[in-house]
């Protein structure tokens, strides 16, 4: 079942989930969008409703870049978690709009 709407990129970053200042692991997305990410193999350490930082790391031809994410679990399954923004930050809004034009050059 979808839980999303919005416009989503299939796209393999590496992300680190952090609730408060413990880091929960490191993990691959599955797809990202302005509404939030879907990030695989991390749904034995979330509970839905929890509010994390997820930190994305996007490899660009300037080297690796860095943007972190305020995040809530909206969902698990048996392959990952749903996770969907809880910010608005226009330094994220950059970051994904950047991504997204590259991806479709």
């Amino acid at each position: 079942m979808e839980h999303r709407s919005g416009l989503r990129l299939r796209l393999r970053l590496h992300v680190e989930l952090w609730k408060g200042c413990r880091k929960l692991g490191s993990y691959l997305s599955n797809d990202i969008g302005f509404g939030g990410l879907f990030v695989e193999k991390c749904e034995n350490v979330l509970e839905e409703g929890d509010f994390l930082l997820a930190k994305v790391t996007v490899d660009t031809v300037e080297g690796p870049q860095q943007f972190d994410m305020k995040v809530m679990v909206v969902h698990k399954s048996g392959n990952g978690a749903g996770l969907m923004r809880a910010d608005s930050e226009l330094a994220v809004n950059r970051a994904l709009t950047n991504i997204m034009m590259k991806m479709a050059a």
